[in-house]
């Protein structure tokens, strides 16, 4: 494996922003001590900024793993795990009744150089509960033979038993989930917020589909082409392929557990943004079409090599967002 000069700027985020919100509540502490409405404008701000630094050191305390409670005056942190990614967030301590948002950091694992058998164990894992959770979810919604759907996009979730499922859309979709007994085609002008699908058969996309955030299973291969664009996880049993104009956008992550000539290749002016590889198969990819890691490769930008949470790691910070309670 050979490594780029760069160092590794991921995770440097989290610091910096505190940094600035230490800054920000030094500066308006000062209009505490103003008269009439610019005073209590100050001090709402500087709760506000003391609740934010607050909520931000306690989740920063967490990822240096020290105990909860060790900190006194710090908000509890919740992990949650959602799909590939992990949450840790912390509450805002407001004063009075109002609802208090939620402060999160979203986490990935470092990457590093593992065995066949320590890249296969965990995706498996991963592919299974992806697998379960939406047999769940489309439990309700099943039909039998090949599906075929045009246009608007009425049902958000479907099982597909038995058959294909063809879904040609111009429709903006906030959240799909799929599980088909055979192949998947999604092709026209789709945009997806969210999509998961997992296929006994082959997953493809074309033309102009966009998936903001996607978890796909294939026990075949999974393949993008037209000017797709794709940001997520991806498990390919047998292959996985990108080619013409198609993209995959940091943080995104696909593994093909293919033996031989089979594996993962990177065609044309497709481009992929994080870590992509076989550990088994053939990799055909230019290093200037990886922003990230391809294995067996090298790592062409460290600041985007960052691997699901599913994999064991250092946790890498990867965004941070504020969630309000609805």
């Amino acid at each position: 494996m050979k490594f780029s000069q760069k160092e590794f700027k991921t995770g440097y985020i989290l610091p910096l922003v505190l940094g600035i919100i230490l800054a920000i509540s030094v500066l308006f502490g000062s209009l505490l001590f103003l008269p009439g409405a610019l005073g209590r404008y100050g001090r709402a701000v500087y709760e506000e900024a003391r609740a934010i630094y607050e909520a931000e050191s306690a989740i920063l305390a967490d990822l240096n793993q020290f105990p909860s409670g060790y900190f006194r005056g710090l908000p509890p942190v919740e992990r949650l795990v959602t799909g590939p990614w992990e949450r840790r967030c912390a509450q805002l301590q407001r004063e009075g009744n109002r609802v208090a948002p939620l402060v999160c950091v979203v986490i990935g694992s470092s990457y590093g150089e593992k065995s066949f058998r320590d890249w296969q164990q965990p995706a498996e894992r991963y592919k299974a509960g992806l697998r379960q959770r939406l047999l769940e979810e489309t439990a309700d919604f099943q039909v039998s033979g090949n599906k075929r759907i045009f246009g608007v996009l009425e049902q958000r979730a479907l099982l597909v038993r038995d058959g294909n499922l063809r879904l040609d859309s111009e429709d903006s979709i906030s959240v799909a989930n799929f599980y088909v007994e055979g192949n998947v085609l999604l092709r026209g002008n789709a945009v997806f917020d969210t999509l998961r699908v997992y296929a006994s058969g082959q997953i493809q996309v074309e033309e102009n589909v966009h998936i903001g955030f996607g978890e796909l299973a294939s026990e075949d291969q999974v393949e993008f082409s037209g000017e797709s664009i794709f940001r997520g996880v991806v498990v390919a049993a047998k292959h996985f392929r990108m080619a013409d104009k198609a993209k995959a956008l940091f943080p995104s992550f696909a593994i093909s557990f293919g033996l031989g000539l089979q594996g993962v290749e990177l065609l044309d002016k497709a481009s992929f943004e994080g870590v992509v590889g076989a550990p088994a198969g053939k990799v055909d990819v230019e290093e200037t079409r990886v922003q990230g890691a391809y294995f067996t490769g090298a790592v062409t930008d460290s600041a985007m090599v960052v691997l699901p949470r599913f994999y064991e790691g250092m946790p890498v910070v990867l965004a941070r967002e504020v969630l309000h309670e609805k």
